[in-house]
């Protein structure tokens, strides 16, 4: 079993980032299915490819910058007073 190294990691992601949201979701699905693979009984617990999907998209716009500067400004009003 080779294990890798935390600079080859981050060096594997520097270049995996780059990649488009697809082939992204198809690498984890691949690497998710080799943990399965490796750990057995694991099914019940390991994310599909469709699972992944789901978590990368909400199925909403987005917030604009407004929105988002108006929800941090009610935050700290709640907080801060």
């Amino acid at each position: 079993m080779v294990v890798a190294s935390n600079m080859n990691v981050d060096a594997i992601w520097d270049h995996v980032r780059q990649w488009p949201a697809d082939a992204k979701l198809s690498l984890a699905s691949k690497i998710l299915e080799s943990v399965r693979d490796e750990k057995g009984g694991m099914k019940q617990h390991a994310l599909t490819l469709a699972d992944l999907r789901g978590l990368m998209s909400s199925g909403q716009t987005p917030p604009s910058d407004v929105q988002v500067e108006q929800w941090l400004e009610e935050e700290r009003l709640r907080k801060f007073g």
